[in-house]
């Protein structure tokens, strides 16, 4: 863990510095059609798809699934039985993943605050969804703050899933993967019962962690954030934590002061909590 001291402040660096650049190049006119979200019932009108395959960089068996336009949202949907891994990377939008036993199918919703087609690829490759914004200028950073990406799958256990956002929040519900991965720079995380491997970074946002039953490990870290870890009075655990001139506070039994252990009995998953000049809170629930 000591090493990881070093590699944070060269990631601070390199995050704000990465920051700038996404700033600089959504700089430009800005986009109006603002929209609140509200969710769409009633005729909907199917359109077709067209995918340029040289722009993806994927072949012609991997391909966009149909879409339904709206008024206030594109929704794509994709059969859940054909996917396994699950990705989506953002800058600045309000993404929202939600795990259902009622859901069937994988159903991705993007407001229409922007050219939801012009601005961003949704498509599968192989056995991945994939959602990403596209390269573009001549846009401000604001018209997406208001941009909404919806999330509904399966309560099934995914391979893998992948969020990332840079300025824009992030809430994960009830997902399952053998591998969870969420990342934001300044954004908001907020991730609540989620099962598998997880691991979690944030560089100068807030992350909040909300475990019901803890079933599996969590690495988490953070650079100048904040970094909240809610577990049950009764959880049975042990946790390392470390940081460089952040604060430490708990509910439950500490050791240490900048490096120790936080605990409510024995080590039955890893869970690892860092920062180096943020917070860590371990709170009972």
């Amino acid at each position: 863990m000591k090493g990881n001291k070093i590699n944070g402040i060269l990631w601070l660096i390199i995050a704000l510095l990465l920051t700038g650049m996404l700033i600089r190049g959504l700089s430009g006119k800005k986009l109006h059609n603002k929209k609140s979200w509200i969710w769409h019932i009633g005729p909907k009108t199917k359109a077709n798809v067209e995918v340029d395959f040289d722009e993806y960089n994927i072949s012609s068996d991997d391909t966009l699934d149909e879409y339904i336009s709206s008024e206030d949202f594109t929704v794509y949907t994709f059969d859940a039985k054909e996917i396994a891994n699950i990705d989506i990377n953002s800058v600045s939008e309000k993404m929202f993943v939600i795990a259902s036993p009622n859901q069937t199918d994988i159903q991705i919703s993007i407001s229409n605050t922007i050219d939801v087609r012009k601005y961003f690829k949704v498509y599968k490759i192989g056995d991945t969804v994939k959602v990403e914004r596209k390269s573009t200028t001549g846009v401000t950073i604001h018209a997406f703050n208001d941009t909404e990406i919806y999330v509904r799958i399966p309560d099934k256990t995914f391979n893998s899933i992948t969020l990332n956002n840079v300025s824009g929040r992030i809430e994960a519900e009830n997902i399952k993967a053998r591998k969870n991965e969420i990342n934001c720079v300044s954004g908001k995380i907020e991730i609540s019962n989620c099962e598998g491997k997880l691991r979690s970074s944030n560089v100068s946002g807030k992350t909040e962690i909300t475990v019901h039953e803890l079933k599996n490990t969590i690495h988490a870290e953070t650079v100048s954030g904040k970094l909240e870890l809610y577990l049950p009075k009764s959880a049975d655990f042990s946790a390392d934590f470390e940081t460089v001139s952040g604060s430490v506070k708990t509910d439950f039994t500490k050791t240490g002061k900048k490096e120790g252990t936080i605990s409510n009995g024995s080590r039955t998953y890893d869970l690892q909590l860092e920062t180096v000049s943020g917070s860590i809170e371990v709170n009972a629930i």
